[in-house]
């Protein structure tokens, strides 16, 4: 707790939201309710356009180049956590961040976007804002899987991100350590992993964590049974891809279609092989641009979807 003496500062947290339908007027129809949307206690979704600029971060100058100095003060859309403090940097800076991370990561479980994750901290003064931390921009794309290129937030997912946040944050504080890995390693597969083979393997460990029991996997058949329970075989995985918009819908793909060839390629490629034809034959399909996606790709879609969804029934699921 913060007991300096003195006035406290006005500060504010603000994770920018890249890829929603409040700031993406090209790609979608006009949101049906407006911000500010409320997430949780002390946690907000607003239009932050014209609070900070690249002067806020003159100081930096020659540590941030011109540009990654920009794209660190173009922010409208937000996570915006707000809280008062004595000092310049404590615990309470740290709080604000790392709750405002948590939503963050359950806003990706809800629907995964290209936004990467980026954090500015600032106080408010007579003569306008003094930004006093921020991450470093990493110029890096989230490689997400071709199926939510498109991906937008719309009020929906807030909806859903309300109903799970609580939930989210009891996991990530004294959760099941099995959930707690499963939520770890979808996010990981996003942030921290560019490799696509390496992000199927990272996902489908995810899957195998989210219905672990004892420390231990359970057997494949086993498995298949709970995650038919939790997700059901035949949902598309399709289901949420922001392609749905466009005249270029990917072809339902269930659970069942694509559930054995998952895992089937994980034991290939964590054995030493590769992704020969084989895997990119008949079931391959064609993206909005008219490029080829391959199967081996298809069941990265796959390893996202099913593990998102397994997280989100546990998430749900009535207290016990």
């Amino acid at each position: 707790m913060d007991t300096s003496a003195g006035a406290p500062f006005e500060k504010t947290t603000v994770v920018p939201i890249y890829y929603t339908v409040w700031n993406s007027p090209l790609l979608v129809p006009p949101p049906s309710v407006e911000l500010p949307l409320d997430i949780t206690e002390g946690v907000t979704l607003e239009n932050m356009e014209g609070i900070i600029s690249g002067k806020n971060f003159e100081l930096w100058k020659e540590h941030i180049s011109t540009q990654d100095r920009k794209g660190l003060a173009y922010i409208s859309v937000c996570l915006v956590n707000r809280f008062k403090s004595h000092v310049h940097v404590g615990l309470l800076e740290q709080e604000s961040q790392r709750l405002l991370y948590k939503v963050f990561t359950c806003l990706r479980i809800v629907k995964p976007t290209r936004s990467p994750y980026r954090m500015v901290q600032f106080k408010e003064e007579s003569g306008g804002v003094d930004v006093f931390r921020f991450t470093h921009p990493d110029r890096r794309e989230v490689n997400v899987p071709d199926a939510e290129t498109l991906n937008v937030i719309n009020p929906k997912d807030i909806y859903l991100l309300r109903k799970v946040i609580t939930p989210f944050l009891n996991v990530t504080k004294d959760g099941p350590d099995n959930l707690r890995r499963a939520m770890r390693l979808f996010e990981e597969g996003y942030s921290e992993v560019y490799d696509p083979a390496l992000q199927l393997l990272v996902w489908v460990m995810g899957i195998e964590a989210a219905f672990a029991s004892g420390g231990k996997p359970l057997r494949r058949e086993v498995l298949l049974q709970a995650i038919e329970r939790e997700v059901g075989f035949d949902r598309n995985i399709y289901e949420d891809s922001g392609d749905r918009g466009f005249t270029e819908v990917p072809s339902p793909l269930t659970v069942r279609d694509a559930i054995q060839d998952l895992f089937d390629l994980r034991n290939h490629l964590v054995h030493g092989g590769w992704i020969e034809k084989d895997w990119a034959g008949g079931k391959a399909r064609r993206s909005i641009s008219g490029e080829t996606v391959l199967y081996a790709d298809v069941l990265r879609e796959t390893a996202s979807f099913i593990l998102r969804k397994s997280i989100l029934s546990f998430l749900t699921a009535p207290a016990q």
